[in-house]
């Protein structure tokens, strides 16, 4: 009869598992292992701790964008027409005296469009029996312009217009220049003052 040796009961069996909360099961892990586990965690977060320490890189602002010098720009002729009454001191038949011309009357014929000499916003419009519809525009940097004797507006106050833009029609003109004909009235103010139209013509 062959004897044999009583083994324990603890060799060669599997190593026992260690359940996790989740119910998922994973082996023992040693001591060491742990220790290296913990190193490799302290790694970790040192280098996300460095990251997060670093400066933003900062996205370089765009240029604004340059604000036009509306006193050096050119104005256009609102209307093509001939100019049949200047800037200046002049005698009013409507009036019966000498008076300030306050602007330029250019000859056009009724129906003609009348064109915003430069851009800018829409400040009033008016309609009196004296000068029909006037539309005035603020160009910015004090400079305003006044278009009267209109007998359509195409525009709103408030407007954001173009050079060139359509503002209005001509008509008839009001009762202080009946006499001359349509034609449009065509008025430039600097810093409140009344100036020549014709130095700001293109």
């Amino acid at each position: 009869m062959q004897l044999h040796k009583k083994t324990s009961s603890n060799q060669n069996s599997p190593k026992k598992e260690v359940t996790e909360g989740n119910g998922a099961s994973t082996n023992k892990v040693s001591p060491k292992e742990n220790q290296k586990i913990e190193a490799i965690k302290i790694e970790h977060e040192q280098e996300a701790t460095s990251v997060a320490a670093q400066p933003k890189k900062q996205t370089p602002k765009k240029a604004e964008p340059k604000v036009d010098n509306v006193k050096s720009s050119k104005l256009i002729q609102p209307v093509a027409g001939k100019i049949s009454a200047p800037f200046g001191l002049a005698f009013s038949q409507f009036y019966q005296d000498y008076r300030l011309h306050s602007g330029i009357d250019i000859k056009v014929k009724s129906g003609t469009s009348v064109k915003a000499a430069l851009h800018g916003t829409i400040l009033e419009i008016n309609k009196s029996n004296q000068d029909n519809i006037t539309i005035t525009i603020d160009h910015g940097q004090g400079l305003v312009t006044t278009y009267a004797h209109l007998g359509k507006s195409k525009v709103e106050k408030g407007d954001l217009v173009q050079q060139g833009q359509t503002i209005g029609i001509i008509d008839n003109p009001g009762l202080t220049e009946e006499g001359q004909g349509s034609h449009l009235h065509f008025e430039v103010r600097e810093n409140k003052k009344l100036v020549n139209p014709e130095e700001y013509l293109k």
